[in-house]
């Protein structure tokens, strides 16, 4: 089997794996190893799952591959774009927040029933692409702290808040919803642009 990394010979096909899921496993390890993450794998030409890739392989051995593909990309550069994609987006959060308030405040409950679980997967999205950024530059939120608080902590006060604006969606309280996200989830919302922006120093200081 042959083995292109961004269209060069860079590995050598590794020994002593019996299946070919197990000789992949240990070639993207080597390629993380280098500071980049795997964006695609192809055999022969044919695209694996990231995620499943071992259960569409099953046993397979080395012998039934003739080419193994991968590209790849620097993780410094991965994050430095879901810093950027990011930014662009908390723009708009605490707009976002201001403006579902006043759809409660003026009494358009539907509307804001309608709205209120889609700012919820959007502030999910947010914390999860944080975490990945965290992970990926290797940094230990409980380290990184904004006004004395830890990462952690401000995620639980945000959960807690959020927990609140669900209960309130469930019994229908529009104005406990307005008030929420006027006077909590809004500077919330503020608060994570303040977030990213130490990620971003962070990444400044790993590239150097």
């Amino acid at each position: 089997m042959e083995i292109l990394v961004d269209g060069e010979k860079s590995f050598e096909p590794p020994e002593g794996f019996d299946t070919l899921s197990a000789a992949i496993i240990e070639v993207c390890a080597r390629v993380n190893e280098t500071g980049r993450a795997v964006l695609r794998i192809t055999i022969d030409g044919d695209s694996l799952s990231l995620d499943n890739f071992e259960d569409d392989l099953g046993e397979k051995s080395l012998a039934d591959a003739g080419l193994l593909e991968i590209q790849t990309e620097s993780v410094l550069t991965l994050v430095a774009t879901s810093i950027e994609e990011l930014q662009e987006a908390l723009s708009e959060l605490p707009t976002i927040c201001h403006q579902l308030a006043e759809v409660f405040q003026r009494g358009e409950a539907e509307e804001g029933f309608e709205k209120l679980p889609q700012l919820f997967d959007i502030w999910h999205a947010i914390k999860t692409r944080e975490d990945q950024i965290c992970r990926a530059l290797d940094l230990n939120a409980e380290h990184l702290t904004i006004d004395d608080a830890t990462l952690p902590e401000l995620h639980e006060e945000l959960n807690a808040e959020l927990a609140k604006a669900v209960v309130a969606l469930q019994s229908q309280d529009t104005v406990a919803l307005g008030d929420l996200l006027e006077y909590e989830l809004a500077p919330k919302a503020e608060q994570e642009s303040e977030i990213v922006g130490l990620l971003h120093e962070r990444l400044k200081e790993r590239i150097g």
